[in-house]
């Protein structure tokens, strides 16, 4: 799904990642969005998934990760307010260094999944990397 497939993306940061704050001092930098002690941005600009990734470790985060419907929701919501609709979006869920073995780039445990009916399949072989809102669904 990498190749030739543009859609918007989420950045996460750790509160500790970007200001050296502890955990419990959270303060987002400007027009980022606090929740659950990480700072969020959409960032509405297409591009692939090895792009947007690397987008968002020039930030000194990852594509974000989310661990409940309570976070995918969030996430969901989030993009939403950004772009007006829910626009299939990149997190960080990748199977690519194990096929059907999913992980969070930004190395926290994969212990939620929320997958839409038939996902994931793997088309062709070419579907390693998540998004969500997949036909405005999870």
């Amino acid at each position: 799904m990498n190749s030739g497939v543009l859609v918007a993306l989420l950045v996460s940061l750790g509160c500790g990642l970007w200001s050296g704050a502890e955990v419990r001092d959270c303060r987002c930098p400007s027009g980022w969005t606090d929740h659950g002690n990480r700072c969020f941005l959409f960032v509405n600009v297409e591009q692939t998934w090895d792009s947007a990734e690397n987008y968002c470790r020039a930030f000194g985060g990852h594509l974000a990760s989310f661990h409940s419907y309570r976070g995918l929701s969030f996430l969901r919501t989030l993009v939403y307010r950004g772009s007006g609709s829910f626009k299939n979006t990149w997190v960080g869920g990748t199977d690519r260094f194990q096929n059907r073995v999913w992980r969070w780039t930004d190395g926290s445990d994969y212990n939620y999944s929320h997958w839409y009916r038939g996902e994931p399949n793997n088309s062709g072989g070419q579907e390693e990397c998540m998004e969500i809102n997949f036909r405005g669904k999870n």
